[in-house]
């Protein structure tokens, strides 16, 4: 049975390596979630000084 969609399916997935006490901080400060937080606030902050339209998180559509 496959795995049910979610707002990630269909996109690419990274992996890195890290220590042992790397892992528990990224644990700690709050995983995958912090992550891609943190990569859309780095996104925005982009567009914001090359002054693109930012666009709404998990679309493709301009915010209006």
């Amino acid at each position: 049975m496959p795995r049910p969609k979610s707002e990630i399916t269909g996109y690419k997935t990274t992996s890195f390596r890290m220590t042992p006490e790397q892992k528990e901080m990224f644990k700690a400060i709050g995983g995958i979630e912090w992550l891609r937080n943190y990569l859309n606030r780095q996104i925005r902050s982009e567009q914001i000084q090359l002054g693109i339209a930012a666009y709404k998180e998990g679309t493709n559509d301009l915010k209006r």
